[in-house]
């Protein structure tokens, strides 16, 4: 598999498949939120720094292209009715499951941040 700036290609011996690098991240955003339990992506970036990395950052998801596959940082917020540990890996295998699923990518790790925990505001 070979990365561009901008976007991915695979080569296949029918041909060559080419996306941009954000359907990853709207993938992983995406994946992310359907995960019972989180309650949003934390924007953790300020945004003259979320324009250096714009083609690698997307509202709370950070990828990083390396010859070898991707890394992948998600930054949640999560409910508080929930274990932290168990969302976390449900969502590493929703975002690994739903990308293995719709690309070729070859991802090294998933790595998740917990950020903020969202708290019943009748407490």
């Amino acid at each position: 598999m070979e990365y561009q700036l901008g976007t991915s290609i695979v080569n296949k011996s029918s041909g060559k498949i080419v996306f941009d690098r954000s359907v990853l991240l709207n993938i992983i955003n995406l994946s992310a939120k359907e995960v019972e339990g989180v309650t949003g992506l934390i924007d953790n970036f300020s945004p003259l720094r979320k324009k250096w990395l714009s083609n690698r950052y997307y509202d709370g998801v950070k990828v990083d292209y390396e010859n070898s596959g991707i890394t992948i940082n998600i930054y949640l917020e999560i409910d508080s009715k929930y274990k932290i540990s168990d969302i976390a890996y449900k969502v590493q295998e929703n975002v690994k499951d739903s990308l293995s699923y719709m690309t070729d990518v070859k991802i090294n790790s998933i790595n998740i941040h917990v950020l903020g925990v969202n708290f019943p505001t009748d407490i």
